[in-house]
């Protein structure tokens, strides 16, 4: 029965340094789990971005998440001064660019909970629906939203 209990408590102890390990890796390699502002965005993730061309030069990111675990590839969605950028790996294309002015409305579906993304929807001028998700962490999903909104009443398709 010792040996029993020795074998339990190693098994134990091993899944957990390997659980320890895991989180440690992802909260160091991943992404941050909240809608990052332009310049707290990481070079190593600029530098993703910059690779996949998905800024214009001159371009300033203002707002930026990804819903990816580790590789941002896997998700990311981002407004700037011009675009609002939707890159997800298994779409095809990829890279969705939508400048402002061919954004017609903007609408959400905000979370109230932690564990639950913010979902905002825009209709371009093709009246095509696109429905990403954004942090509700920090409530800068209603940042995100705002400025988005802002942007498409400024320059979009019906402003004034």
């Amino acid at each position: 029965m010792k040996k029993v209990l020795i074998g339990l408590g190693i098994t134990v102890g091993i899944i957990g340094v390997i659980l320890v390990t895991v989180g440690m890796y992802v909260g160091t390699m991943g992404p941050e789990i909240h809608v990052q502002y332009g310049h707290e965005v990481k070079d190593r993730f600029l530098d993703t971005i910059r690779e996949l061309d998905l800024l214009e030069d001159g371009e300033e990111l203002k707002y930026f998440y990804s819903d990816a675990i580790v590789d941002i590839k896997g998700g990311m969605y981002m407004l700037t001064d011009r675009n609002l950028i939707l890159y997800v790996e298994d779409w095809n294309p990829p890279a969705v660019i939508l400048p402002y002015s061919q954004l017609q409305a903007v609408g959400a579906d905000f979370s109230e909970s932690f564990f639950r993304d913010t979902y905002l929807r825009v209709v371009d001028a093709e009246d095509t629906p696109w429905t990403f998700p954004v942090s509700s962490d920090m409530d800068r999903d209603h940042e995100f939203h705002d400025f988005l909104e802002e942007r498409i009443a400024e320059e979009g398709i019906y402003s004034e």
